[in-house]
């Protein structure tokens, strides 16, 4: 290892493993799983994901898998399938020394009705931002059910030999929409102010932490500022990320931020999101990541030396290059394909269905066919 990324790729501990550096891979949903797979990691998203194991990131975290029948994407109602195909991926990414999380996830309001099979559900009968379809108010015994689902799907993955849950609080769906004044209009316990608000948040942590015991990792993708009129801010945000982490529950906040369709494109300047993880990471005492069109491996560096993360997470740069951290460490930094954020393959054509067979890249023809002999 050269002495320039001494910090990158030390090791840390979040919870109950110690992932041998500090590069994540972010959950991302790249398209790649059949619909009868419902975001269960099938032969090509395996591929897709040990592409990146066998690259050199320390952390590999799936995209969101839906807890409950009521989230757009029921990833465990087939508990059976579930567990085999979860401990098919950790077999597969752990046997290269990364670690896996699964990042557990509903949709909320974000949810399509012709997909769910009904209305929405949400904090309030207000459509988040992005959102088709007024929700459905949810109930005190739906809040309940759901709660519960988190907590049993938390149950199947450390069964499974995952090493741990992200619990997908950021990006508009539901933790969000129970956090933000914009979406949450409740009158009762889980609505009000801030501590009505985090109730939902804070009783799923509480649930999910009872069901795995202490010695399992559990952390929370979090928006670190909402960027919407009339929803939380950073000084929100400030007050509530101590409210999760003094719980003495999680592991690592997982800083994030805006709505459904956070993308920054590539006028944006890199590591635009970092100051909101620095912010953050100054009020709570668990591991913080950063997010954000971050794609060189020095500026990666200089973000954790500058002590404004714990954690990096690069996801267009590692679907552009899945080598960049085993080629930074090598110090062979002339041979990465740094990302252009240009988000033509991995985002534009995926989210407007003219892409259905999954992402694609710009740089890196060999995204998504992996598990394809001869395109490696």
């Amino acid at each position: 290892m050269v002495d320039q990324f001494e910090r990158l790729f030390s090791p840390i501990r979040l919870g109950s493993f110690t992932a041998p550096n500090r590069i994540m891979v972010p959950g991302h949903i790249p398209g790649m799983a059949d619909d009868e797979d419902l975001g269960l990691p099938n032969e090509r998203l395996i591929a897709y994901w040990e592409s990146k194991a066998k690259g050199g990131a320390g952390i590999i975290t799936s995209g969101g898998m839906g807890v409950h029948p009521s989230a757009m994407m029921y990833s465990f109602g087939d508990t059976g399938k579930a567990l085999d195909r979860l401990a098919l991926a950790a077999e597969t990414i752990k046997k290269h020394d990364s670690r896996f999380l699964i990042q557990l996830w509903h949709f909320g309001g974000q949810a399509y009705g012709t997909t769910v099979g009904h209305q929405p559900w949400s904090a309030s009968a207000v459509p988040p931002l992005g959102g088709s379809a007024v929700p459905h108010e949810m109930t005190r015994d739906e809040i309940k059910e759901v709660i519960e689902a988190f907590a049993s799907a938390a149950v199947l993955c450390q069964k499974a030999g995952c090493d741990g849950v992200e619990l997908h609080g950021a990006h508009s769906y539901l933790f969000c929409q129970f956090m933000s004044p914009y979406t949450n209009k409740r009158t009762d316990e889980y609505g009000g102010d801030m501590e009505g608000r985090m109730r939902f948040t804070m009783e799923t942590i509480d649930a999910v932490r009872a069901a795995v015991g202490s010695d399992y990792t559990v952390g929370i993708r979090i928006n670190g500022d909402e960027f919407i009129e009339g929803g939380y801010n950073l000084e929100d945000m400030k007050q509530m990320a101590p409210m999760m982490a003094e719980t003495g529950k999680l592991d690592f906040i997982d800083v994030s931020t805006g709505g459904l369709q956070a993308l920054a494109p590539m006028y944006i300047p890199s590591g635009h999101s970092v100051y909101l993880a620095s912010e953050i990471k100054q009020v709570v005492d668990i591991p913080v990541c950063a997010i954000g069109r971050i794609n060189d491996p020095i500026q990666a560096e200089n973000i954790l030396k500058d002590n404004h993360a714990d954690v990096i997470c690069m996801n267009r740069a590692l679907i552009c290059d899945p080598e960049l951290p085993r080629k930074a460490r090598e110090n062979r930094l002339e041979e990465i394909r740094c990302c252009l954020a240009c988000s033509e393959g991995c985002w534009q054509r995926l989210s407007q269905d003219r892409h259905p067979q999954g992402i694609s890249c710009t740089y890196n023809p060999t995204v998504g066919m992996e598990s394809i002999p001869g395109w490696l």
